[in-house]
């Protein structure tokens, strides 16, 4: 009794987790983007509701479907994801160099730009809700449900599980890819790079996802990785 207790407030807290962070990345948006004439909407505070609504419409439980349960919380230690994430953020840094108009491309459309305009630490808060708000959608839609559900296929789990991982690497990529092609400033080998990156960690974290059987490791990497860049971009190093 007391185990299914515990259960049930690791759900309730991890659920209220995320709509708070997905409300204060929404609050941060609007805040930053009125600083500068404007307002606007962070779509996590839609996604993250219905992605956790989606899977009792199948009678499944959103946690259990996106393997975020307490079981796996339990097991699955951070801090190793959490370095791994930031170091594979940072060996980015140098291609901001070595990409032509690169540099110039991440100071103007960088989706943390408009939180230069609050308060330091205030921004820094805003960035770390709205990291983890904005990965756990991320892996929810392309490690969760896109990857699982391609290896539920059995006549495709059959070739391999790398097809799965592949196909919502690629997803993954085009994502991110696609929205950078429509900037003025962007060049084929920004757009490249925009593809190309994530495409490849989607790939690394489609099968760590896979390997253990969670993704909570992806999480924490892809949140931390994401923070790291959004710490960058607020202080001003770049």
């Amino acid at each position: 009794m007391s185990s299914l207790s515990g259960n049930r407030r690791y759900n309730v807290l991890l659920i209220l987790f995320l709509i708070i962070s997905a409300s204060i990345a929404t609050v941060g948006s609007f805040l930053s983007a009125s600083q500068a004439g404007g307002g606007t909407i962070n779509i996590t505070l839609i996604l993250i509701p219905f992605l956790l609504f989606i899977p009792f419409i199948f009678r499944h439980d959103p946690l259990k479907l996106y393997s975020v349960t307490q079981e796996q919380f339990r097991h699955i230690f951070p801090w190793q994801w959490i370095i791994l994430g930031v170091l594979l953020q940072l060996i980015t840094l140098p291609f901001i160099f070595l990409i032509p108009g690169l540099l110039t491309f991440q100071s103007v459309g960088s989706v943390f730009q408009t939180l230069t305009k609050l308060p330091m630490p205030v921004a820094i808060c805003i960035a770390f809700f709205d990291t983890a708000a904005g990965t756990f959608t991320e892996e929810a839609i392309f490690r969760g449900l896109i990857q699982k559900s391609i290896l539920r296929l059995s006549f495709l789990n059959r070739l391999n599980p790398w097809f799965a991982i592949t196909v919502q690497a690629v997803l993954f990529g085009l994502a991110h890819g696609l929205p950078a092609s429509t900037s003025p400033l962007a060049s084929p080998a920004i757009v490249g790079f925009f593809f190309a990156y994530p495409a490849l960690m989607g790939g690394l974290m489609g099968y760590i996802s896979y390997r253990y059987r969670s993704l909570f490791p992806v999480w924490y990497m892809h949140w931390f990785g994401n923070f790291v860049a959004a710490i960058i971009t607020i202080i001003g190093i770049m």
